[in-house]
C-alpha cells in the first residue's frame, strides 16, 4: 500500500493526536508513505524518517496579516469569522495548491490520500484522481441546519468560494458537505484520536468516523539532561501556548509565578526561540524555559499542564492522564477547553481571566484534590483501550480495500 499524507506545515496540523506517528507506523510495517507539505514542516517529519515532498502553496494561509486597528467588537468578531474561512478556502490559494498537489499525486501514484481537514486541495485532488480520501483530525459530523447569526456572513462567503472552486476546477465536490456551509467529509473514513465521549455534544456519523484514542509511546531517545536533573518530589507544571499564538509574555510569567506560589516547578515551552531567550532573563533560575519540550519525556513526569487547547497538547495530557488548565486563543481551542471542563479532567479560563490569584486557586485545586488526577487517569485508560495509532493504521488500510470504512462495514467502537 502506498499512502500520501497531506497537511499544512504547522506542528498541530501534522499531529491531531497521532497523524505523523500513524505514518511512521505504516512505514515500519513495510508500506510506502510520502508526506506532502510546505518545506517549513520538514523539520518535524525528518526526525521520524518520513519521506517528504515539497507542497507549496498548500492553500493554508498562515500567518494572516494583523487585524485592522480600531474595529468595533462586532466588526472584529465578523472579521475573525471571515478569516476562519479565508485561511483555508480562498480560491486564489486553493487552486494553485490543487494544481501542485495533483502533480505530486501523478508522480507518487498513491492508493490513498490521508489529509487533515483544512487542506481543501486534498479533497479536490482525491476527486479528480479517483483516489480514496481519509480525513484525520475531526469526525464526520451532521451539521446543524442553521448557521448562528454571527457566522452567517462567513458561511455565505464560504459557499460562494466553494462554488467558484468547483467551477474552476471542474469538480462536483464529492468529498464535501455543502450545507449549511462547505466542509470536507469522506465516506472512506474520518480518524479521530480521541474517545466518542469527547465529541458527545456533536452529532457524529459512525461509520465513517473511527475513534482510535491514544496510547503513550515509550521514548525512543534518552531523557534530556535538564529533565533528569529535576527533583522527583517537586510537582512539574508544563506551560505552553503551542506554536501559533506564542507572543504573550505576560501569560507565561503570570502562570509561572502561580506555579512557584503552589510549590511546583514550571516548565515553559514557548514555541519561539527568541521568546524563550527573553523569558530566561525574566524568570528565576528554577523555571525551565525552552522553545519546545519533548512531550514523550516530559508528560510522564507532569502533574499539570497549562496550555492553549491545541489538539496535540490536549491529546497528550489525556493520553498520559495529566489534569489540564486550558486558556484558548482561537478556533477549535475553545471547543477543546469546553470538553476539558465537561469531562472533568481540568478547568478552562478565558485569556483576560488569567491572573496570578486565579491561577494559584486553580493549580491548588488540580494538584491537591485527588479527584482531578483520578478522572484524568480514567480518561487515559479509555483512550488506550481504543488502540491509538495502531488502530488508525488499520483504518487507513481498510479504506484502501474494497468497500472501505464507510461502505457497509461497521466499526467496533461507537
Amino acid at each position: 500500500m502506498r499512502a500520501l499524507f497531506v497537511s499544512a506545515p504547522l506542528p498541530g496540523h501534522m499531529d491531531w493526536g497521532g497523524m505523523a506517528r500513524t505514518a511512521r507506523l505504516l512505514l515500519a510495517r513495510g508500506h510506502e508513505v510520502v508526506w506532502a507539505t510546505d518545506p517549513a514542516g520538514f523539520r518535524h517529519l525528518d526526525p521520524l524518517g518520513i519521506p517528504t515532498r515539497a507542497f507549496s502553496p498548500t492553500g493554508w494561509w498562515w500567518p494572516p496579516p494583523p487585524m485592522p486597528a480600531h474595529l468595533s467588537p462586532e466588526a472584529r468578531a465578523r472579521e475573525r469569522e471571515r478569516r476562519a474561512v479565508a485561511v483555508w478556502l480562498h480560491p486564489e490559494r486553493v487552486i494553485p495548491a490543487t494544481e501542485r498537489l495533483l502533480a505530486i499525486v501523478e508522480d507518487v501514484r498513491p492508493d490513498v490520500i490521508v489529509s487533515e481537514p483544512f487542506i481543501a486541495a486534498a479533497a479536490f485532488v482525491a476527486e479528480l484522481s479517483t483516489i480514496p480520501l481519509v480525513i484525520v483530525g475531526w469526525p464526520d459530523v451532521e451539521m446543524p441546519p442553521r448557521v448562528p447569526p454571527h457566522q452567517q456572513e462567513a458561511a455565505r462567503l464560504a459557499s460562494a468560494w466553494f462554488a467558484t472552486l468547483c467551477r474552476r476546477l471542474h469538480v462536483h465536490g464529492h468529498y464535501w458537505q455543502r450545507e449549511p456551509r462547505p466542509w470536507m467529509r469522506s465516506p472512506h473514513g474520518h480518524i479521530v484520536y480521541f474517545t466518542p465521549e469527547w465529541y458527545s455534544a456533536w452529532r457524529v456519523r459512525v461509520p465513517p468516523t473511527v475513534f482510535v484514542g491514544g496510547v503513550p509511546e515509550p521514548p525512543s531517545t534518552s531523557p534530556p539532561s535538564w529533565l533528569a536533573a529535576l527533583e522527583e518530589d517537586v510537582p512539574l507544571v508544563l506551560i505552553t501556548l503551542g506554536t501559533a499564538f506564542t507572543q504573550d509574555e505576560a501569560f507565561f510569567l503570570t502562570v509561572a509565578e502561580a506555579a512557584q506560589a503552589v510549590g511546583a516547578r514550571a516548565i515553559i515551552a514557548t514555541g519561539d526561540t527568541h521568546l524563550a531567550e527573553r523569558l530566561r532573563v525574566l524568570t528565576p533560575g528554577e523555571v525551565v524555559v525552552m522553545p519546545w519540550a519533548p512531550y514523550e519525556h516530559v508528560f510522564p513526569r507532569l502533574r499539570l499542564a497549562v496550555h492553549h487547547g491545541g489538539m496535540g497538547t490536549t491529546h497528550a495530557a489525556l493520553v498520559y492522564g495529566v489534569p489540564q488548565i486550558v486558556v484558548p486563543r482561537a478556533a477549535d481551542q475553545y471547543q477543546q477547553a469546553a470538553r476539558v471542563q465537561r469531562t472533568g479532567v481540568g478547568l478552562a479560563f478565558r485569556a483576560p481571566e488569567v491572573t496570578r490569584e486565579r491561577m494559584v486557586w486553580a493549580m491548588r485545586r488540580l494538584l491537591e484534590e485527588p479527584v482531578w488526577g483520578e478522572r484524568a487517569r480514567a480518561m487515559s485508560e479509555r483512550m488506550a483501550r481504543l488502540g491509538g495509532v495502531s488502530r488508525a493504521a488499520q483504518a487507513i488500510l481498510k479504506a484502501v480495500g474494497p468497500g472501505g470504512i464507510g461502505n457497509g462495514e461497521k466499526d467496533d467502537d461507537r
